[in-house]
């Protein structure tokens, strides 16, 4: 029995709670912070997580992250998904109306434009100038009738040769049809056939955008083709632009066509750009992702991509969109088909896209609150976004919208220390815990052998 004690103590020590656990948080707690400044009285703030939080946390569902008052208080804050899918989005037509000249500025057309009491236009036309039988120079499209932010463009157009055609566009916006700012300055537009692919690509995207006007420019107009339609896709809520990141190369795979990367952050990553080293080169492809060498990989979007040179512009397949439920996973592989990889020493170039998601806080008290982030060992809080909007909304029956903030330089607080997990919070006692259990099983194992050997 005396022998049975030591276990038992041991047993004890390490299933009681270690002393000197942090009760109260501190802005010191963690790595670096950045200031949040409000505007406003609110219940609640919302801000767009910047790309130095998912560089620096050290959790996947970003749990080492809290918001302190002026006073050093920890806040009630949630994040908000992205939910690039979930958004609702609708497609509308646009009035779309050419515009002949000969000029390739556009500005340097004369117009006369005629609009109805609204704002809508209603007939466009070349002032002197143009010339008979010029050519289409550019398209005015009328978004004044709706007021939701644009995302994305989809051109449909005359059939054109049995070649085909490809070729760029100038994307502009306006509000006066006069001061004209730039969307998209070179998208890429192909209706072709190539290696027995229908290659086609007649959407256009940009960061949401609220415009009454748009204005389309053909940048190589002796190419051009005629667009007979414009569609525009509208949210019904503005979303933060989706922010690019290329990933780092980590080396060739096991077989022929299989390309490693490393995403040096816990970004949501839901699109993938893949760039071709060769030039003219089409492969099928196939993208994975896993959280780190143990894990299995996991297939996040397959798809056709491609590079490819024509009258000297060139086109590249449209970015491989999946669910962003890959957060986390910091090892990515690229898989083409052995015999579309090529013979290429160079390693094709990976680049992932996300669109920041919302962090959502209280606004209690007065002064500059701070986004304090990256802790290891840190435990997540336990508000979520429903829990946090219902409570706010129970104190008053009218819905209301988060009011925006906005975020100040980076600081510094407890330094790249507190990325380390220090060992207080290391699951010590776990191991401690087996290990004993592991010596009272060998110790009876003794006792029950001793007993029998006599």
């Amino acid at each position: 029995m005396r022998r049975v004690v030591p276990v038992a103590l041991i047993l004890t020590l390490v299933s009681a709670p270690a002393a000197g656990e942090p009760v109260v948080l501190r802005p010191s707690d963690f790595a670096y912070g950045i200031p949040v400044q409000t505007s406003g009285a609110g219940p609640l703030f919302e801000v767009a997580l910047p790309r130095a939080v998912y560089e620096t946390v050290t959790r996947a569902d970003l749990g080492d992250l809290r918001v302190f008052d002026a006073r050093g208080e920890v806040v009630p804050s949630a994040l908000r998904p992205s939910g690039a899918a979930k958004v609702a989005a609708e497609w509308t037509r646009l009035a779309l109306f050419p515009v002949h000249g000969r000029q390739r500025n556009p500005d340097e057309l004369a117009l006369r434009i005629r609009k109805n009491k609204s704002g809508s236009i209603i007939s466009v036309q070349a002032g002197p100038g143009a010339g008979s039988g010029a050519p289409v120079a550019f398209y005015l499209a009328d978004a004044s009738a709706d007021d939701r932010p644009i995302r994305a463009l989809e051109l449909n157009w005359k059939d054109p040769s049995a070649a085909g055609f490809s070729g760029g566009l100038r994307v502009e916006a306006s509000d006066d049809l006069r001061q004209w700012r730039i969307l998209v300055n070179d998208a890429p537009l192909a209706r072709l056939h190539y290696q027995g692919q229908l290659l086609e690509r007649r959407r256009i995207e940009f960061g949401p955008v609220r415009a009454k006007y748009l204005r389309l420019v053909w940048l190589a107009p002796e190419r051009a083709v005629m667009v007979n339609e414009i569609r525009a896709e509208r949210l019904a809520e503005a979303l933060p632009p989706r922010e690019w990141i290329p990933l780092a190369p980590a080396g060739r795979g096991e077989k022929p066509g299989e390309f490693l990367y490393v995403l040096n952050g816990r970004m949501p990553v839901d699109r993938v750009r893949v760039h071709l080293p060769q030039v003219n080169a089409l492969a099928n492809a196939e993208l994975y992702s896993r959280a780190g060498r143990t894990d299995s990989w996991r297939l996040r979007a397959s798809g056709l991509v491609y590079r490819l040179n024509r009258n000297g512009h060139e086109l590249t397949g449209p970015g491989l969109p999946f669910s962003p439920d890959a957060n986390g996973d910091r090892e990515w592989q690229l898989r083409l088909a052995a015999q579309e990889a090529g013979s290429s020493s160079e390693v094709p170039t990976l680049e992932v896209g996300w669109i920041p998601q919302q962090l959502l806080f209280a606004g209690r008290g007065a002064g500059t609150f701070l986004l304090a982030y990256g802790s290891a060992g840190m435990s997540p809080g336990e508000d979520s976004s429903e829990k946090l909007l219902q409570e706010y909304r129970g104190r008053d029956a009218r819905e209301f919208t988060p009011l925006p903030a906005t975020l100040g330089a980076p600081l510094a607080l407890g330094g790249d220390e507190r990325l380390r997990v220090p060992f207080a919070a290391r699951p010590w006692r776990k191991w401690l815990l087996w290990c004993a259990i592991a010596l009272g099983v060998f110790g009876l194992g003794l006792l029950v052998g001793r007993r029998f050997s006599r």
